[in-house]
Formats: structure tokens, sequence, C-alpha cells
């Protein structure tokens, strides 16, 4: 931040979730968070779809779709990244459904058809 062309402070941001893990004592901020209630806690590949899921579901409800620039981007490499965890999980897309539509309704308390989308879109990733 400046003031007549002069640096006097810096802006950041703290999460939520990164706050409260910090409060409690917590190694991770997904633990923290409410995807947690729907995906236990535990560190490693299990985390990273986690955390990838929770901010997939959340862009879908923000309208941001998968593509090539800038919040598209970044939720088309979140959702790359579920396939591959997924993968590495032995996890299958039916329970990549119901882990976003679960997550969704704890977070929003409602379910839209984000889940399916989510699906979907991994369905049509995974085939090339």
């Amino acid at each position: 931040i400046e003031k007549e062309g002069l640096p006097i402070a810096v802006e950041m941001g703290i999460g939520v979730s990164t706050l409260i893990s910090k409060i409690f004592n917590l190694n991770n901020s997904i633990e923290a968070s409410s995807i947690s209630k729907i995906i236990p806690f535990k560190s490693g590949f299990t985390s990273k779809i986690s955390d990838a899921l929770s901010v997939s579901v959340i862009m879908f409800r923000e309208k941001i779709r998968p593509g090539s620039r800038d919040k598209a981007r970044l939720l088309r490499t979140n959702l790359i990244a579920i396939t591959h965890f997924r993968f590495k999980l032995g996890l299958s897309l039916e329970e990549i459904k119901k882990y976003a539509n679960n997550y969704e309704k704890e977070e929003f308390g409602e379910i839209t058809n984000i889940g399916e989308q989510i699906v979907l879109y991994l369905e049509d990733y995974e085939k090339h």
C-alpha cells in the first residue's frame, strides 16, 4: 500500500481455516475446513484432494467454469488435481460426486448440480 508514491504498508489476507488452524495448533488448514467433516483429514493425498475438491465446489458456486485464463485456469488445475489424487487414493467418480455434494450441503446448506458438473468434467478430461 502506498501513500504519495511511497510504500507505507503491506496488504495480506489470511483465510478463516488458516486462522482457526493456528488458534487450535493444527498442522494443516484443511483440518480446520468443513471439508474435513466430509473427508476425514489425513496428511498426504487425502488432504490434497480435499483441498482441490473444496476449491472446485466453491468456484463452481461462484459461476466460474474451467478454462485457460485466470480463475478458470485455477479451477481447471484443481479439477485435474482431483483426477490425479483420486487415482492415487482409489476413489471412484461416484465417490467424488458424493463428497462434492456433501461438502456443498455442509458449506452452503443445499445441493445443486455441482457434483455432477465436476464428474462430467473429470470424465471428459480422463478420456484424453
